[in-house]
């Protein structure tokens, strides 16, 4: 009988360049489940921010009070989940030097730049409307 592959090996040429690849594990049911409930958690604390940012350009709020801890909920949130997920790759900085296995030290995740986030996190939900296996 075939096996699942939960572990996925997929080429990252429009993020990282020609001959790169990402291995990442795909979410299970129970992932999906929370990656669900942290986004509405995430939409429902971004309308809250935006209220407050609203009141701040009224004048009805010191900007002094506008600190938005959901922005950073949202980024651990997302770290946790790339942390979790990403299992090897063969990137490199912008001087070409390898990046470390993120396995091995999942910090480096913290030095990922957007689009290479928004790419990760595509695959592991596995949305593969650009990236063909």
């Amino acid at each position: 009988m075939p096996k699942l592959k939960r572990i996925v090996k997929y080429p990252s040429d429009e993020i990282h360049g020609e001959g790169s690849w990402v291995k990442v594990t795909r979410l299970t049911i129970a992932g999906m489940k929370q990656v669900a409930i942290d986004a509405a958690t995430i939409l429902i604390k971004q309308e809250q921010a935006a209220a407050r940012l609203r009141l701040v350009r009224e004048g009805k709020l010191d900007p002094s009070e506008l600190v938005i801890p959901e922005v950073c909920e949202e980024l651990e949130a997302l770290s946790y989940i790339l942390k979790g997920n990403v299992i090897d790759w063969n990137w490199t900085d912008d001087d070409g030097n390898p990046l470390p296995n993120p396995r091995e030290n999942p910090e480096i995740i913290e030095t990922l730049v957007g689009e290479e986030t928004n790419f990760l996190s595509a695959l592991i939900r596995g949305s593969e409307a650009k990236v063909k296996n």
